[in-house]
């Protein structure tokens, strides 16, 4: 749950490389093909995220990324749980179709 929490900080303030900070270090190259899959991974969910309207994408991040119930997600927003349901399966539609 904390690393959810983190990453959705993460990308409301993304990090500036080495090279932008004027910093030529590099990691050697065992360690940064897992690191290169992360970001690569981290950047389509942000991607696809930003392509929903705000209340839905926080229904998907309150539920998959901080694993929240529909319940705890009604309360969190001051929904019911049935209008929660509604607009998460919209949200999971659209981003399935904007593949």
């Amino acid at each position: 749950m904390v690393d959810g929490i983190v990453w959705l900080m993460d990308l409301q303030n993304p990090a500036i490389s080495l090279q932008e900070k004027g910093h030529a270090e590099t990691l050697p190259e065992a360690q940064y093909g897992d690191i290169n899959t992360e970001i690569i991974d981290k950047i389509t969910v942000h991607e696809k995220l930003s392509l929903l309207p705000p209340r839905e994408r926080q229904i998907i991040v309150l539920r998959y990324i901080v694993q929240k119930s529909q319940e705890e997600v009604a309360r969190i927003l001051g929904l019911s749980q049935s209008h929660v349901s509604r607009l998460e399966r919209q949200a999971i539609k659209l981003l399935k179709e904007n593949k």
